[in-house]
């Protein structure tokens, strides 16, 4: 083979290396992002939750507040 060759192959594979190398850790960072988004869904799940509760023993004092209010 020429020497112009085997560079012209050369060149051709380094882009391809460096693209798999960027892909890679971009790859790898999308991964983690997913992990952290997926715990912070969790968090806000169990937010969300408690929320809940608060709502159900807000609306069960207004109803006691009423009842107080009628019979005083």
């Amino acid at each position: 083979m020429c020497p112009a060759c085997n560079k012209s192959k050369a060149l051709k594979v380094i882009p391809t290396f460096i693209f798999l190398v960027v892909g890679c850790r971009l790859s790898v960072v999308g991964c983690r992002l997913s992990v952290v988004g997926c715990r912070l869904s969790v968090v806000g799940c169990r937010l969300s939750v408690v929320g809940c509760r608060l709502s159900v023993v807000g609306c069960r004092l207004s109803v006691v507040g009423c009842r107080l209010s009628v019979v005083g």
